[in-house]
């Protein structure tokens, strides 16, 4: 019996494919920014909390270990996306603050013990931005 030839075109495909690794950097940052809001929403529900510290006329400051207390708002202000980085190597949200009392407030000093904001609550929501980053990927997926 003779052998029959089967011919595939595999151009659509190939080009299918070439289309979506154009494509997946950017809707990557987009899941990534997804969770980034998360975060920075949390922080900021965090830092408007009651605060159990020290009395100072109007303003009650945050206890140690807590958030840091909103006086005039500024740190609270700042907490954003600092930078972000998508190529086909490597995709990345920063986010959190640059005002200069961000760091001592989270880190503390050799007067003042830690107000954590940005490291505690990133991990704390971990799950949640796993979550929201892979539902957001899932529907595009599904989309395409």
């Amino acid at each position: 019996m003779p052998m029959k030839t089967l011919r595939v075109d595999d151009h659509e495909f190939r080009e299918a494919v070439a289309r979506l690794r154009r494509m997946m950097p950017g809707k990557v940052l987009g899941g990534l920014r997804v969770g980034e809001a998360i975060v920075i929403g949390e922080i900021k529900i965090a830092m408007a909390e009651p605060k159990h510290g020290r009395r100072y006329g109007y303003h009650v400051a945050s206890a140690p270990g807590e958030a840091p207390a909103i006086d005039t708002g500024e740190l609270a202000g700042s907490v954003r996306e600092l930078g972000t980085a998508s190529s086909a190597r490597e995709v990345w949200v920063e986010y959190g603050s640059d005002v200069p009392q961000a760091a001592f407030t989270e880190l503390g000093t050799s007067r003042m013990a830690p107000r954590p904001w940005l490291r505690s609550i990133s991990y704390r929501k971990r799950g949640e931005v796993v979550a929201a980053f892979t539902a957001y990927l899932r529907q595009w997926f599904a989309r395409v």
